[in-house]
């Protein structure tokens, strides 16, 4: 069932790899190219081909049943499907398939000069490297694969047996591929013997045994060498096995301390294994990714919703503006017509009333009266007339001055209007420009991470275009916010500036007014420190008169290092809203229900208020704390109540 359940995620992981191929139908001249295509694909590890040295899957025929091939039977597989079909549909298949036979041939193919494995007899002996070795399907190797060489060049010298380097050794087995060396060592030097490390793939495996069929060959396999007693036969090699790994000595030592014991079947289930989980982490991976894409994309709706509901309170914003400022031109344009319409009026009825009396003058000039009293009448009326026309011009003089003041006066209404309607939106731009940017961070980030998981290995230079000139915007939005907030910051760390001043100010303050010994109404108080009086009080109820006032201080000095003791939290939270608490103290706490029956409430009284100072001022570490205090109204001093209270004691002084 898990090798089903691990095929299944491997047909889902090339599925979502080969989606990216299904493009319309191809002609037959493109067939070329698109098998160029899908052969650097293959190249590039895009598709899973190899799932060991021995076992290898189609990536394009994922719906068929059988998905584990040997080379020998993948390669006229794809071939053959190379070759069926004729119509255009089947074009993009043979493309497929010709790449998959030519990557086979060309890019994947077993090693050549060892024979592939050969069943015999199936579960027993199998046939790896040319007719002089065989390896029993349940014979046990050390694993990382490891040979053991013996009877190495050595001399005697100075008491000790020198010999030559693990590198030395090395370079004589170059053409076999070993990692190192490791020369063992024994108390008299060089035991003359050291094994061979290989690559722990299939690769160092096929390496190991050709290490040991070039030395069965010359001779010098591990059975030559249990005939060699005296050890003049040269070194000797082979394969490290169950026997070396359990023997006594120094090759068995080292083999244990470096090694296990495995069977083929062991490493090819766990080599199985691996791929399998490899399939699943990475079907996992795909899953995760698609995941994140979609919440991306939802982020992005979401942030393009938001952005787009801001833009339109921006563009109503604009319009109300424009609006209003089309009215008040409008109605400031009615009002300077409708004044110079009466003033036109005004003007009109002056003049004629002026042409009027100048009728009047001339006629009475024509018809001068003869006598006394006709002259006196007309001078009269002269006068009369010289009256009228100088108040008319005290009028006309009024009017323009007044025609002037109105101009001027709807001149300063308009530039105020338009001056508070400006800093009103700019109010309400400078309000919305930090959520603004915050919203086009957002989008720009949104948009920019959707575009990099929609870009593919083949995308075009005007898709990269996009998502470069994104990045730049992305880059200029977010230098714009950092602005705004070193703003804010530089803002903030003036008033952590101020507060400090203040609070020194206040620390010097209570410095100096605990020196002083009078009874003001703004003096420092110990903050956590009990009032003995109810303490007194209580012992001259409770003891004889020559005790109470020993008790009473025993009693103060007890409880004053009571509530300065961390570990005692007689509080409980009330609540007293829907989302608030308050800390009060928890009165079925049982040392305070003792000294409340035993020394009454006042004493009681006493120990919670202290206890309560202590938790507001020095929670923590339970100390007494100094305090600029207003003793009248039973609160915290403010600093310029008690720099008056140092002024006062100076002017005194």
């Amino acid at each position: 069932m898990s090798e089903e359940m691990g095929s299944s995620q491997k047909r889902k992981l090339d599925e979502i790899y080969s989606s990216a191929e299904e493009d319309s139908d191809i002609s037959e001249t493109e067939m070329e190219d698109y098998e160029e295509k899908v052969h650097q694909k293959l190249k590039n590890g895009k598709f899973t081909v190899k799932l060991s040295d021995l076992r290898f899957r189609c990536p394009f025929c994922l719906g068929k049943r059988k998905q584990d091939y040997e080379y020998k039977h993948l390669v006229p597989h794809a071939k053959g499907a190379g070759k069926k079909g004729s119509s255009l549909k089947k074009f993009r298949e043979k493309a497929k398939h010709l790449a998959l036979a030519r990557y086979l041939e060309k890019d994947c193919a077993p090693v050549k000069e060892e024979p592939m494995e050969e069943e015999v007899e199936e579960g027993k002996i199998v046939d790896v490297v040319g007719s002089s070795t065989v390896v029993v399907e349940e014979e046990k190797f050390v694993y990382p694969w490891k040979g053991v060489v013996v009877n190495t060049e050595r001399e005697f010298k100075g008491g000790r047996y020198i010999a030559p380097s693990g590198n030395r050794i090395k370079e004589q087995l170059v053409k076999f591929n070993p990692v190192r060396v490791h020369s063992l060592w024994g108390a008299q030097g060089s035991t003359g013997k050291a094994i061979v490390e290989f690559t722990n793939d299939w690769s160092g495996f096929r390496s190991a045994m050709s290490f040991e069929n070039e030395f069965n060959s010359t001779g010098h396999g591990k059975g030559h060498f249990g005939l060699d007693r005296c050890g003049v036969g040269g070194m000797y090699g082979w394969v490290a096995r169950e026997d070396d790994y359990k023997s006594d000595g120094v090759v068995g030592n080292f083999l244990s301390r470096n090694g296990d014991l495995k069977t083929i079947k062991d490493i090819e289930d766990e080599d199985l294994r691996k791929n399998k989980q490899l399939v699943t982490s990475l079907v996992n991976l795909v899953d995760e990714k698609n995941k994140n894409l979609e919440q991306v994309q939802l982020q992005y709706n979401e942030t393009s919703y938001s952005l787009k509901n801001l833009a339109s309170q921006h563009d109503k914003l604009n319009k109300k503006y424009n609006e209003e400022t089309l009215k008040m031109q409008q109605d400031q344009k009615d009002r300077l017509e409708k004044m110079s319409n009466e003033r036109e009026e005004l003007k009109s009825r002056m003049e004629s009333q002026k042409e009027e009396l100048k009728l009047q003058r001339e006629e009475l000039e024509k018809f001068k009266a003869q006598s006394e009293s006709d002259r006196e009448k007309l001078i009269e009326e002269k006068r009369k007339n010289a009256m009228k026309n100088s108040k008319l011009e005290m009028a006309e003089l009024e009017q323009s001055k007044s025609d002037n003041n109105i101009l001027r006066i709807a001149e300063e209404q308009k530039r105020v209007k338009q001056a508070r309607l400006r800093e009103r939106i700019e109010e309400e731009k400078k309000l919305d420009a930090k959520d603004k940017l915050e919203l086009e961070v957002e989008l720009l980030t949104g948009r920019l991470k959707t575009l990099t998981h929609m870009a593919g290995d083949d995308a075009d230079l005007e898709f990269a275009k996009k998502v470069e000139d994104l990045t730049i915007d992305l880059k200029d939005k977010k230098e714009e916010l950092e602005d705004l907030e070193a703003m804010n910051q530089t803002l903030i760390v003036k008033e952590r500036q101020s507060n400090d001043e203040l609070q020194e100010a206040r620390k010097e303050l209570i410095n100096v007014l605990k020196e002083t010994s009078d009874r003001a109404i703004i003096r420092v108080k110990r903050m956590g420190e009990l009032d003995p009086k109810p303490f007194h009080d209580a012992c001259k109820r409770k003891y004889p008169r020559d005790e109470a006032e020993v008790k009473a201080s025993l009693l103060c000095t007890y409880w004053q290092d009571e509530i300065k003791d961390s570990n005692w939290f007689p509080f409980v939270n009330v609540q007293v809203g829907e989302n608030e608490y308050k800390t009060e103290i928890n009165e079925k706490d049982e040392k305070l229900s003792r000294l409340r029956n035993d020394m009454g409430n006042e004493v009681f009284k006493a120990v919670e208020k202290a206890l309560f100072e202590l938790n507001e001022y020095n929670g923590s570490g339970r100390y007494i704390v100094p305090e600029l205090w207003n003793f009248k109204d039973g609160r915290r001093a403010t600093l310029k109540e008690g720099i008056q209270r140092l002024t006062k004691s100076k002017k005194k002084k």
